[in-house]
């Protein structure tokens, strides 16, 4: 019986399956790290951890149609085994993740190196982001609107100015009705006031 596939041909999709080599880590590798990083740490024997951090990008065909504007977006790594120069390995990649944020597409590749004994040493996953076919419900803003909206802004925020200088009056009044008001307070009123620290109230402008 034929297999039939979800995906349109060519499509990247959660699971796709990118390949992956069995290879041994040599000394030029090393090298190359350590000559691209600056690094003379004497790693007594082990090899750099992140000696293969490109390996995802040996094989492209999980990145989208839509090269251009394309991202480096974040990568992460989780560490298991040390890796040693001589040592057999082999390498995985897969897509394990597509997602969209506002007007850019996501795809999540993710690399595991493990092994002759299929133990995992490492695993890594980066997130690679695309401009997005259509825009979306994202809402752009260009230069030129901002502008526009300049004047308008302006001018309310005079109106507020205006609204201010306006109330101040009437919060004058306020004030010296209560002003007024405390002074005909009697003096017992205020001597009780004073015992229990009732807190005495000021008006300020």
């Amino acid at each position: 019986m034929r297999e039939t596939s979800l995906f349109a041909p060519n499509e990247v999709h959660v699971g796709q399956d990118v390949g992956g080599r069995t290879f041994s880590i040599i000394r030029d590798a090393i090298e190359r790290y350590r000559n691209g990083t600056s690094s003379m740490v004497d790693t007594q024997g082990f090899t750099p951890a992140l000696v293969f951090h490109s390996e995802v990008y040996r094989n492209l065909t999980w990145y989208l149609p839509n090269l251009i504007g394309n991202l480096h977006a974040r990568q992460e790594w989780e560490l298991f085994h040390s890796l040693h120069a001589g040592q057999v390995v082999t390498s995985r990649t897969t897509v394990v993740d597509r997602y969209r944020k506002r007007n850019r597409e996501y795809v999540v590749a993710e690399v595991v190196i493990a092994d002759e004994r299929g133990r995992w040493l490492q695993r890594s996953r980066t997130h690679q982001s695309f401009l997005a076919d259509d825009p979306g419900d994202a809402m752009v803003v260009d230069r030129d609107r901002e502008k526009r909206s300049g004047p308008p802004l302006r001018a309310a925020r005079r109106r507020r100015r205006g609204h201010r200088a306006l109330a101040a009056p009437d919060h004058a009044r306020d004030c010296a009705r209560r002003s007024r008001a405390r002074a005909r307070t009697t003096t017992p009123t205020r001597r009780w006031r004073a015992r229990s620290d009732f807190p005495t109230s000021s008006c300020r402008g």
